[in-house]
């Protein structure tokens, strides 16, 4: 998994964490080390090199004071542009615009 294959909230969440951090003149060392993870972990799951669970996904986003909130609208999400509508990933063939 890549970030680049992430749904949106996460991305967000993602770069939201790593500005708080920067914020807080912190780390993602320190960070770790508070979690009781390494620092390859949390570098993994916020580059979206590995997918975190959701229960570390919540601890990591509740360290440096964000909230998760999912609201399941029994809905597919809509794409967030009209060029990504049917598309299976985000590669595109060589020579295609």
């Amino acid at each position: 998994m890549t970030d680049a294959g992430s749904p949106p909230w996460l991305r967000h969440l993602r770069a939201e964490v790593r500005i708080r951090i920067r914020a807080r003149n912190g780390t993602q060392a320190s960070l770790a080390a508070a979690l009781g993870i390494t620092p390859k972990h949390l570098s993994q799951v916020l580059t979206g090199t590995i997918a975190g669970s959701p229960a570390l996904l919540d601890r990591i986003a509740g360290a440096v004071g964000v909230r998760i909130a999912i609201v399941d609208t029994g809905r597919e999400p809509v794409p967030l542009a009209p060029d990504q509508r049917g598309r299976k990933s985000g590669r595109r063939k060589a020579g295609a615009p």
